[in-house]
């Protein structure tokens, strides 16, 4: 009784107010089969279905079927198939079918049920994805078997490159990834940005997934749309255990993304002291510089990466600028005024009027970027406040120009005119 006065009062809310409802009242039918079909209610459906109501009617987002099949309500689901209920009748605003909210819900026997009675196990949704790749990101292993033994597509791509074994990778535990790769899943294929999930296991340090993956084939050495191989994604990710792994199996260590990264560039960049040790040891090219003439050792020291800095220097890291031109390290550790590393250079003996591009010095880029701290320190040193760039240009021009007062006034009293 008290079931019937709450069904009663929704649709009656639903007569006034049809824009916080199902739909309209003359839905009453069809309102209390997807009701009854979700709390699994095998008489009130088959009631239901009698009087008439369209078991295939979807009002807010559901139909009974979706319902019944989302809370494993096998013998409910059978009822509705027998009245004539479209098995792969997908939901307008995700186009999702019941077979898959019964895949996400781990629903095994549902899901059974229905594929049984015909359901189309490679549906596709709104964003491109089957049943697989929905289960398989959860990491429903029992319910990817199901859909593997029925002859789901494990191999789909959608629009933006993601497949199943794909979303294994970034989501499921490794056991998941075996049975994709057992049933035949493409370990080389590549999202719209070019990343293979040896790209994405290097990168999260997966190394029993990067072992699997190579040993099904993948391509050691695959590049992005950045350039970047999976050994650049461990190395940039700080992994040293993978960045050896991969070099093990034969990749290509030294290989540039599109700005002339190369992995221990990037691995200096995130002050991986690990990881630049497992790359230097294999021999990597120490002096290789990026675009702008940056290598690893100005990376670290730019960032503020003084043990990486000081590692670079013990394995015979040049502190002058690259043959193609660019930073000292010693300039670079000056735009954000990293003091550690600046002594350290300065100790191990850097010149400390080393010049860069246009012959600025470091003490020009200290005044220029209100370093004041640096400054001191670098005039301490000997640093020339007479220096020109190949423009003209001196410390003190460039203090002045960005309006830092305290160090035009420190330089002035060091001679500076």
């Amino acid at each position: 009784m008290l079931k019937f006065l709450v069904l009663t009062a929704l649709i009656t809310v639903m007569a006034l107010q049809p824009h916080l409802a199902f739909a309209q009242p003359e839905n009453e039918l069809e309102v209390r089969l997807i009701l009854a079909a979700g709390e699994g209610n095998r008489q009130a459906v088959e009631d239901l279905i009698l009087r008439g109501a369209d078991v295939n009617l979807e009002l807010r987002r559901a139909t009974a079927l979706y319902v019944a099949a989302g809370r494993g309500h096998v013998e409910v689901i059978a009822l509705l198939l027998e009245a004539g209920a479209d098995i792969d009748l997908a939901i307008e605003s995700n186009g999702r079918t019941p077979l898959m909210v019964a895949s996400a819900g781990n629903q095994i026997e549902a899901a059974a049920a229905l594929i049984d009675a015909g359901a189309e196990v490679d549906t596709l949704d709104e964003d491109g994805l089957n049943a697989l790749m929905r289960t398989t990101a959860l990491g429903l292993s029992e319910m990817m078997t199901l859909l593997l033994e029925s002859g789901a597509d494990v191999n789909h791509v959608n629009d933006q490159g993601a497949h199943a074994l794909m979303l294994a990778t970034v989501r499921a535990p490794v056991g998941c990834v075996t049975q994709l790769l057992d049933a035949g899943a493409d370990v080389n294929l590549a999202s719209v940005r070019g990343a293979t999930v040896l790209h994405i296991a290097a990168g999260k340090g997966q190394d029993e997934m990067v072992v699997l993956f190579i040993e099904a084939g993948a391509d050691v050495d695959a590049i992005d749309v950045n350039e970047e191989t999976p050994v650049f994604s461990a190395a940039a990710h700080g992994h040293a255990s993978t960045v050896g792994l991969l070099i093990e199996h034969g990749c290509k260590p030294d290989e540039p993304n599109n700005n002339g990264w190369t992995p221990l560039i990037a691995a200096a960049h995130g002050g991986h002291v690990t990881v630049i040790e497992v790359l230097v040891e294999a021999g990597v090219e120490i002096e290789s510089a990026d675009r702008t003439g940056q290598t690893a050792v100005g990376m670290a020291a730019r960032e503020g990466h003084v043990e990486a800095v000081e590692f670079l220097l013990e394995a015979d890291a040049s502190m002058d600028p690259p043959e193609s031109g660019g930073w000292t390290p010693l300039a670079a550790a000056c735009i954000h005024g990293y003091l550690d590393v600046i002594d350290l250079l300065l100790e191990e003996g850097a010149d400390v009027d080393g010049r860069i591009k246009a012959g600025i010095t470091p003490l020009m880029v200290a005044a220029g970027t209100n370093q004041l701290e640096v400054v001191e320190r670098l005039l301490e040193a000997g640093a020339d406040v007479h220096a020109e760039g190949e423009a003209g240009d001196t410390a003190l021009s460039a203090a002045v120009d960005g309006g830092f007062d305290d160090i035009a006034d420190r330089l002035r009293a060091a001679g500076a005119e």
